[in-house]
């Protein structure tokens, strides 16, 4: 009972000190090619620990070596693999378009069945059109969400904390 009191304390104190603490970033440096990738603090972060857990949730930095996730603690040194979870309006439009590409694409194959000579060229002339947009918009919506959602393994890209209140990095 003591345990879980003060572990509950212990989480409520990190919470409220992640409040106050300074605007922070994981920096990620692609060890073969030099290429750099930032995480912000307060986006929303997936990420695998040594213990093979997976943490999904806003990421606060703590200090220059440890990190808050809905909740957890991680520490730098646990973490294998992270990754920035794009909530963007990119999916909205993935959705959108296949929505708009279907509707369509439904009232053409309706349109098409009827008798009516008149109905058919309209579907045609603009329905199609219509429905090719939806699904090309769909489609980019989803490149454009897998290519931001990307997995930074711990082999290939080095991971360290930039707090902006020391300004010094700390490499891990």
């Amino acid at each position: 009972m003591v345990n879980k009191v003060f572990f509950i304390l212990t989480i409520n104190f990190l919470t409220y000190v992640a409040g106050f603490s300074q605007q922070g970033e994981i920096q990620l440096n692609n060890k073969i090619n030099g290429k750099e990738k930032i995480i912000k603090e307060d986006v929303i972060v997936q990420v695998l620990r040594k213990d093979h857990q997976v943490l999904f949730g806003k990421l606060q930095i703590l200090n220059d070596s440890v990190i808050l996730i809905d909740k957890e603690i991680c520490y730098m040194n646990d973490i294998i693999q992270i990754g920035r979870i794009s909530a963007d309006n990119l999916g909205l439009l993935t959705l959108g378009g296949a929505f708009v590409s279907g509707t369509v694409l439904w009232i053409v194959i309706v349109s098409l069945q009827s008798g009516n000579v008149l109905a058919r060229t309209l579907v045609a002339l603009v329905g199609l059109p219509i429905s090719l947009a939806g699904a090309v918009s769909a489609i980019t919506g989803l490149v454009v969400y897998l290519r931001n959602n990307r997995v930074y393994d711990k082999e290939k890209w080095a991971m360290k904390i930039i707090t902006k209140n020391s300004g010094n990095p700390s490499s891990k």
